[in-house]
């Protein structure tokens, strides 16, 4: 029994996680993001032809703007994850008949899943886009007189920020996607087969 109680207060701590990352943080996640790409339309890509110093690193403003979007990608990891685990948990024993609240749940978690999976991925790329450019750096030092080299160095910089401006968009859009789809179907979620619900009395 004790054990039970135990669980229960766990559980219950999935469902009110599950409240405040529904209502409150993913709109504000929107919000946040949706400025994060706006501050950026106005930076010149022509910065990172007149960085001085290519062989150290890339441009800080691109450094910054990738460090941010870690940051949110490891926040959106974490929030899907509690959500994920609360629908799970939603899902009720395989029985006939009225079910389509739960594939309803299952295409939700399915739509989670994809989300934790492209963030995971926007960390792959970055690492090998460090380990590339550390590549064309080597050839430059070996190669000082080869341009090509620097201005492969160029075009991997500006490539990689207009993937971070297109992540920060996703990241935004996956957010808003998944706030406005659970909303929408929050009876069905949390009421799959028509019972009683905490969160599903919210909306």
């Amino acid at each position: 029994k004790a054990l039970r109680e135990k669980l229960d207060g766990i559980f219950d701590g999935f469902e009110k996680r599950a409240e405040k990352i529904l209502y409150e943080i993913m709109p504000r996640k929107v919000a946040q993001l949706d400025q994060l790409y706006k501050n950026t339309e106005d930076t010149d890509v022509s910065i990172f032809n007149q960085n001085p110093h290519i062989e150290k690193g890339p441009n800080k403003v691109m450094v910054d703007f990738m460090e941010k979007l870690k940051g949110e990608i490891f926040q959106l990891l974490d929030l899907l994850t509690g959500l994920r685990i609360w629908i799970q948990l939603k899902i009720p024993k395989i029985s006939d008949g009225n079910n389509f609240g739960v594939s309803i749940q299952e295409d939700i978690v399915s739509m989670l899943k994809s989300g934790r999976n492209s963030g995971i991925g926007v960390l792959d790329s970055t690492m090998k886009y460090f380990a590339t450019r550390a590549k064309l750096v080597s050839k430059i030092r070996k190669f000082p007189n080869i341009e090509d080299f620097r201005k492969s160095v160029v075009e991997l910089d500006e490539k990689e920020w207009l993937m971070l401006r297109t992540c920060c968009l996703d990241l935004r859009n996956n957010y808003a996607t998944l706030y406005d789809m659970i909303t929408k179907n929050i009876q069905k979620i949390t009421n799959p087969r028509g019972t009683t619900s905490h969160l599903s009395s919210l909306y």
